[in-house]
């Protein structure tokens, strides 16, 4: 690994601008073609304005890179200029179009690798498994330490069930990607969900979790979700690995270290969950609450309702409903709905399904909650 000290970085930079990029400009031709008609007005060479200016430039680009009335050379300038606009005004995708004028592009400079790159995860986005593991190999032909085009590998050798092959290509992008989180990550999920490693796996999410991470992007959504971070994976491993106790002294020195609030949120769902299983739930009650703390209004009613049952649990049933009013006051039909349903399955027959929080559901409440199967059910799937 000393030999090749100086490639991470180079391989770093191309990495980092094709998660960038590799999205925005696979659709905007697709975009320019299906919303507008390119206007004579608007040239290749142009410099966008806006977002919706840069769409038209791209278009014009594109018209240009497919007509092969055109020489090579002006078609190939075209190809870069519509490149650089679309990373540059980070035009999102769109569906179809892209893969026209990357082939294009591909035959207009078959060496350039990294064009190869995004064809490759392109095909892997479309389960086109054999043609990106085709693609990724003629790239690891010209450069065998190439990261990206092993981690690309390795994700496709994960679809095609290639066993073995796809930890050897994932073993080795995180070799050669080390300041990057998402080679770690599939490490760890294959690990996880398909050997049953979870002593391994858990040490590759926490690899993860100490790197700088970027938001999320259009690669990691196809790698392996916009919302698994590795927090989350770490603590769902630890969950299933350890046990509550155990699990809570894990995620309580994980929580310590992550101050963003988003982060923490994660790992104090799970927490939650190990203190269920412990019976500690007035533990649970204090991580829940400070959820609710970060949480967005929109999530708030199921919050509350969560937090209700915790504390019908501690025998606090003046406060348990006053939260279930709580997650019933943004109107939501569905919650009040599943309660009133619930009601009346426990024996509740004054209860009417009728969507609204009245003062029968509120009795029936009350009364469900201060008996011990009654308050049980309220809590469980209808």
């Amino acid at each position: 690994m000393r030999g090749f000290s100086v490639l991470p970085a180079a391989k770093l930079l191309m990495f980092a601008a094709l998660t960038i990029a590799v999205g925005p400009f696979c659709g905007a031709w697709a975009q320019a073609q299906n919303s507008m008609q390119v206007s004579p007005v608007h040239s290749c060479s142009d410099t966008p304005r806006d977002r919706t200016h840069a769409i038209k430039i791209a278009a014009a680009c594109g018209a240009t890179i497919l007509d092969k009335q055109l020489p090579a050379s002006k078609r190939l300038e075209a190809a870069k200029r519509w490149l650089k606009v679309s990373k540059d005004t980070n035009i999102w995708p769109h569906a179809g179009g892209g893969q026209q004028l990357l082939k294009a592009y591909a035959e207009l400079d078959p060496d350039n690798v990294y064009v190869k790159l995004m064809i490759a995860r392109q095909l892997l986005d479309e389960a086109k498994i054999a043609q990106a593991i085709t693609m990724t190999n003629e790239v690891l032909e010209k450069d065998a330490y190439n990261g990206v085009a092993r981690l690309i590998r390795g994700i496709a050798m994960v679809r095609s069930d290639n066993g073995y092959t796809e930890i050897s290509d994932l073993s080795e992008a995180v070799r050669l990607l080390p300041d990057r989180h998402e080679p770690l990550m599939q490490l760890g999920h294959v690990l996880e969900h398909r050997f049953k490693r979870l002593d391994e796996a858990a040490a590759f999410y926490s690899r993860a979790l100490a790197v700088d991470e970027p938001g999320p992007n259009l690669f990691d959504i196809v790698v392996y979700g916009a919302t698994e971070l590795p927090a989350a994976a770490l603590g769902r491993v630890v969950l299933k690995m350890k046990s509550p106790e155990v699990a809570i002294e894990v995620l309580t020195d994980l929580i310590a270290e992550m101050p963003k609030a988003y982060r923490r949120t994660q790992l104090l769902g799970f927490r939650i969950e190990a203190y269920r299983r412990s019976g500690d739930i007035a533990n649970a009650l204090r991580d829940l609450n400070e959820i609710i703390e970060y949480a967005f209004d929109h999530q708030k009613p199921d919050l509350f309702l969560r937090r209700a049952f915790f504390k019908r649990e501690l025998q606090l049933f003046d406060q348990a409903v006053a939260d279930i009013a709580l997650a019933t006051a943004s109107g939501s039909l569905k919650i009040i709905l599943q309660l009133q349903v619930k009601l009346r399955n426990a024996g509740q027959t004054g209860v009417d399904i009728n969507g609204e929080f009245d003062a029968a559901t509120k009795a029936g409440l009350i009364d469900c909650m201060s008996d011990k199967e009654c308050g049980a059910s309220l809590g469980t799937p209808i």
